[in-house]
């Protein structure tokens, strides 16, 4: 009797960025590197469908949203405090920075620079989701729309007027929300397949969307109720001997990782047909 039975297939793929277990090419940043396989990846040409997904990744939140690559590690002010009376600019090491590390550092190098600590200070205005830049000593004035200044993330665009204290301890608030989160998500891409997950109907490479549900300097470790699974049918019969992968943020530009490492598992299904028949079952 003639019949046919549908075998399932599956491999995982374990990618990381750590040159210790292979990686390679890693770039400066360390948002991208190739590995090569031992032997050439390939889904046999008798499979009848192919699909793919990312089950896991690791990733620690610790890409740079202050810094001089972007425009705005800087804060420029004019003082007339006894300490160190007269121009000074702040320059704030690249970094993940919430408000209150950012204040922080701000009373650190105003100390620095023998100022009172709370000169300059930075809250929230969480109803708004705007900041608010007070200043202790009447007179005193801040670069906030200065070129490089960090005002530029606070929500205060670039070429704003510069901040004066008319009082002692004037407060004003930014005009827009502020943008602390430079990344909002990570998004893994690859040259492993030319499809992938679509996004707004295209094709990019996307492999995965791994959403931030860490603080700061955290360990994002994704795994997804509901894998999303993708067609990978240019997978059957086509070797792939390496792959190269890329973690950006959701504007698909590269995210620096600080020195750290980062790794995903794509799982590749596949399914083959087990028959006794003797016609074709699959155009070629």
């Amino acid at each position: 009797m003639a019949g046919a039975i549908l075998i399932q297939h599956e491999t995982s793929l374990l990618f990381s960025s750590d040159p210790l277990v292979g990686a390679e090419s890693v770039s400066a940043d360390g948002s991208s590197f190739s590995t090569t396989f031992d032997t050439p990846f390939v889904v046999p040409a008798s499979a009848m469908s192919c699909s793919a997904g990312v089950i896991a990744a690791s990733v620690w939140n610790t890409t740079p949203n202050i810094g001089a690559v972007y425009g705005n590690n800087l804060l420029s002010f004019v003082t007339s405090s006894p300490g160190a009376p007269g121009p000074h600019v702040l320059n704030f090491e690249q970094g993940l920075y919430s408000l209150d590390a950012l204040n922080a550092s701000i009373g650190i190098k105003l100390q620095n620079l023998n100022l009172p600590p709370d000169l300059i200070q930075l809250s929230p205005s969480n109803a708004t989701q705007r900041v608010i830049l007070t200043l202790s000593l009447a007179g005193d004035q801040v670069l906030i729309g200065a070129a490089g200044s960090v005002g530029t993330i606070l929500g205060w665009p670039l070429g704003s007027a510069p901040i004066v204290a008319p009082i002692a301890g004037y407060s004003e608030t930014a005009p827009v929300e502020a943008a602390l989160n430079r990344t909002n998500s990570y998004l893994v891409t690859s040259d492993f397949l030319t499809t992938g997950l679509a996004i707004n109907g295209g094709n990019r490479g996307l492999l995965a969307q791994i959403p931030i549900d860490r603080g700061p300097g955290s360990q994002i470790n994704y795994r997804p109720a509901q894998v999303q699974w993708f067609p990978a049918g240019e997978l059957i019969g086509n070797p792939r001997q390496s792959i190269r992968l890329s973690l950006t943020n959701q504007d698909f530009e590269p995210t620096p990782t600080s020195g750290d490492t980062w790794s995903i598992v794509l799982v590749v299904k596949w399914s083959t047909l087990l028959t006794n028949m003797s016609v074709p079952l699959r155009a070629v």
